[in-house]
């Protein structure tokens, strides 16, 4: 072989030696990244949090002032017993509920049905799913025994989840 084939196997040989060494050092410097995402990895929990921090009934904030919570979740008061009660109070000169305001306290009042048996962390988890997702919860709580929502009420508990959570 001639001295110049033996120069470029060398020179070739070298360079080799270094780019397996760079890419030897990528890949650690990667398996090290990779070990941190996964102490860092973000949990359902995380996500939930970072879409509603606070799940917070509308009802709550404009009528509890007044009255007890207990008085909205009456049994003996059906619901349209109910939406005719906020619509009184609407039309109350002292009260001044905007039509926005009234719409956003009939989804309080139907969030509030999910609140007797589930915690707001619950009601927030429905933040992640789809539609036809959450109408699938819904219509399994409807169908527990003991519930006390019907199966006409599911659209509507649907609307309320999406005005009062904005999903």
């Amino acid at each position: 072989m001639s001295p110049r084939a033996t120069f470029l196997n060398s020179v070739l040989s070298i360079f080799m030696a270094v780019m397996l060494l760079l890419l030897c050092a990528m890949v650690l410097n990667l398996r090290g990244e990779i070990q941190t995402l996964r102490r860092e990895t973000v949990t359902h929990k995380d996500l939930v949090q970072a879409r509603i921090p606070e799940l917070r009934v509308y009802a709550e904030e404009k009528c509890t002032s007044c009255h007890t919570e207990r008085k909205f979740l009456n049994e003996h008061m059906s619901p349209s017993d109910l939406e005719l009660h906020v619509e009184q109070m609407a039309a109350m000169p002292d009260v001044r509920l905007s039509d926005q305001e009234v719409a956003k306290v009939h989804a309080s009042l139907n969030i509030m049905k999910c609140m007797q048996c589930h915690d707001s962390t619950v009601l927030k988890e429905l933040a992640l799913k789809s539609q036809e997702e959450r109408l699938g919860v819904i219509n399994r709580m409807i169908e527990k025994q003991g519930s006390r929502i019907s199966s006409e009420e599911m659209d509507g508990i649907d609307r309320s989840f999406e005005m009062i959570l904005g999903f």
